[in-house]
């Protein structure tokens, strides 16, 4: 029996929300993913369109761009509604491994969750007697 052992792998990923105006959002993204020998490093910005943010639903369409090093472009489209994220990817290859894909690439679906454990329900303050 063979023994095969991975190395630890590592990964670092940042994106933040920059609101534009009311409706509108750019959100940058990188990340880096390493285990020894192979690393990658990606990044790139996605926009975000608000269409409804009221107290009972949040609803939001996002499309960008991300750039793999000297790799790939990975171009996404997703759609938020509250706590649920379905995205769609499309993953095309810039570098020698087309033989590999056909030239195609590749596309990836994902269906998120968010777990929050911030409440929706506010205190009230206390009316004061005059």
């Amino acid at each position: 029996l063979d023994q095969t052992r991975l190395q630890p792998h590592f990964t670092l990923y940042t994106r933040f929300e920059y609101r534009y105006n009311q409706s509108i959002s750019i959100l940058p993204v990188a990340a880096i993913q390493y285990q020894q020998p192979n690393s990658e490093f990606l990044y790139g910005a996605d926009l975000k369109y608000y269409i409804d943010e009221s107290v009972q639903r949040t609803l939001s369409l996002s499309a960008g761009i991300l750039y793999r090093n000297r790799d790939a472009l990975v171009l996404n489209f997703s759609v938020d509604y509250n706590a649920f994220i379905f995205s769609i990817n499309y993953d095309a290859n810039l570098s020698k491994l087309t033989p590999a894909t056909h030239t195609f690439g590749a596309i990836e679906l994902a269906l998120v969750y968010r777990l929050s454990k911030t409440s929706t329900r506010h205190k009230s303050l206390p009316c004061p007697v005059m």
